[in-house]
């Protein structure tokens, strides 16, 4: 907020806020100052998801009726970060679950009508103090027939499809998670991998069965494209535009994860 304040164009590491309240302030701050606030969704440049989002916007799958979604892990005993001690906005659904949840925001155009979710520490006999695990269902009223499944463990040793994505006219399955921040890790950049930048070997590629394809056929991932964010905060600078994650839709994520912990709470579904 002093950043705003002050008249500095501000980007947020995700998940924003640990709550809607703070969200809504930061986003109508910036607005009143006139400043470009944006929050790093950067898995919206994930490779698997570019490569989801091109297949349900050219209609390959027909009208989807079901996605699930799921970030599984094998960390059978707790680390020792800041995520892993009981505080506001740690946890795996602050941090995973933000990520799975903004995807599935910009696929489907936004908030959901409602929420149901299961939220849990699975790791407890571990030691674990944070949810480690959830399910969350979204429920979108002008579309009853899609199904929205967002799952997330920390003790799947075989882990689920990262996304499995069926519609009325074909389905596309893919495993494995998206190699940029991997090679973050190792000290690459895209700027000195330009041409192999967030792509993946074949053998990662998910498989695509549609009335056309008859039968399982590999489908080549998307490179994925984390810079793009900067890319957009830069031109949303210059005034070229909103910028690639606008606050408005970093605050709805919010409100699903706060959706999500109170159902998990009440055993409810929850309206939004």
């Amino acid at each position: 907020m002093a950043a705003i304040n002050a008249g500095k164009h501000v980007v947020v590491e995700k998940p924003f806020t640990v709550s809607a309240k703070e969200a809504v302030a930061l986003a109508e701050a910036a607005r009143s100052r006139n400043v470009v606030l944006s929050v790093f969704h950067n898995r919206r440049w994930d490779g698997n998801f570019l490569t989801v989002s091109q297949l349900v916007k050219e209609g390959k799958l027909g009208d989807v009726v079901t996605f699930q979604s799921a970030y599984d892990r094998y960390r059978p005993t707790p680390k020792t970060g800041w995520r892993e001690h009981a505080a506001p906005g740690s946890g795996v659904l602050y941090d995973l679950g933000s990520h799975l949840i903004d995807q599935a925001l910009t696929l489907f155009g936004g908030l959901p009508s409602a929420v149901h979710a299961d939220v849990r520490t699975q790791r407890a006999c571990s030691g674990a103090k944070v949810d480690d695990s959830f399910t969350i269902r979204l429920y979108y009223d002008d579309r009853p027939e899609l199904n929205v499944l967002l799952t997330a463990s920390c003790v799947a040793r075989t882990p689920s499809p990262r996304f499995a994505v069926h519609g009325m006219g074909g389905s596309f399955v893919k495993h494995g998670i998206d190699p940029q921040e991997a090679r973050l890790k190792t000290g690459d950049l895209p700027s000195s991998s330009p041409s192999d930048w967030g792509t993946e070997e074949h053998v990662h590629w998910g498989t695509l069965e549609t009335e056309e394809r008859k039968g399982k056929a590999p489908l080549e991932t998307l490179p994925g494209a984390w810079q793009s964010f900067y890319a957009g905060v830069a031109a949303a600078v210059r005034g070229e535009g909103e910028p690639p994650v606008i606050a408005e839709q970093a605050v709805d994520c919010i409100r699903v994860i706060e959706a999500a912990l109170q159902s998990s709470t009440t055993r409810t579904v929850v309206a939004l």
